[in-house]
């Protein structure tokens, strides 16, 4: 008899820590940030499972062994903000990294990861950054920390008014940009944290940009320049797509 190892018919599964929700408008052209994630990250045969921690959902801490990694969402909440859950979601991501789990935060998820593990958040006085922007990446780092080849800069999705502003002990910086001075940071090789959206597309932002010209008081000319921002370059997903699946997953 053949003795080998024990084929694990169970599939993998990752949780999925959404912080915000979107607008109706929203969410009837582009699915909800669940489906939005989904296809941006999920894969044949795998589990992802959806936390509303936005209205209380935890109860994915009843079953942290059970996954492979975390990803926190973007939010139009603020990290920095002392809403309970916030506060709570501090606390479960502390427990989390005390167990080395991966963690990949996304815009708000970026800031709260670096809110709990010791670091700050706040508006950025610049004022808001929406559009196409173009990152510089540690290409020699990320290399070390993941054994990825990446390109040194890259152009993605901006949305976002705050920002970190100081690190947490330990994190190193993987990208930066002009207007952003902490745009990808690492803790580890478990943390993963991003400023921008890779999982939006161009079409989105187009919306965003509309609606928050009118709920969010930003200037016809700032709304204008954004517009005209997402036509000077093609969107470079593919390369922060496959990051993060080889940081979740092990391959891209």
């Amino acid at each position: 008899m053949v003795v080998g190892r024990m084929f694990d018919p169970s599939p993998r599964k990752f949780a999925l820590l959404v912080t915000g929700v979107l607008n109706p408008q929203f969410t009837s052209r582009y699915g909800t940030i669940t489906l939005i994630f989904e296809r941006f990250l999920k894969e044949a045969g795998e589990v992802w499972d959806s936390f509303l921690v936005v209205n209380g959902d935890f109860s994915f801490m009843d079953g942290i062994d059970d996954y492979s990694g975390f990803v926190v969402t973007g939010s139009q909440f603020d990290a920095h903000a002392n809403d309970p859950w916030i506060l709570q979601l501090c606390q479960a991501l502390k427990h989390l990294h005390h167990m080395k789990k991966k963690i990949l935060g996304i815009c708000f998820g970026h800031q709260v990861l670096a809110r709990a593990f010791g670091g700050s958040t706040g508006r950025d006085p610049s004022g808001w950054d929406i559009g196409l922007s173009t990152i510089n990446l540690d290409t020699k780092r990320i290399k070390e920390l993941f054994g990825l080849d990446v390109t040194s800069q890259v152009k993605v999705i901006e949305i976002h008014q705050d920002q970190v502003k100081c690190l947490p002990p330990d994190a190193l910086i993987l990208g930066s940009s002009r207007k952003t001075g902490v745009e990808m940071f690492s803790i580890g090789n478990h943390i993963l944290g991003m400023q921008f959206h890779p999982e939006l597309t161009k079409e989105f932002v187009r919306d965003t940009t509309s609606d928050a010209f009118v709920q969010n008081g930003i200037t016809a000319q700032f709304a204008k320049e954004t517009i005209e921002s997402l036509e000077q370059g093609e969107l470079e997903q593919v390369v922060i797509k496959k990051l993060c699946k080889t940081f979740l997953k092990g391959h891209p």
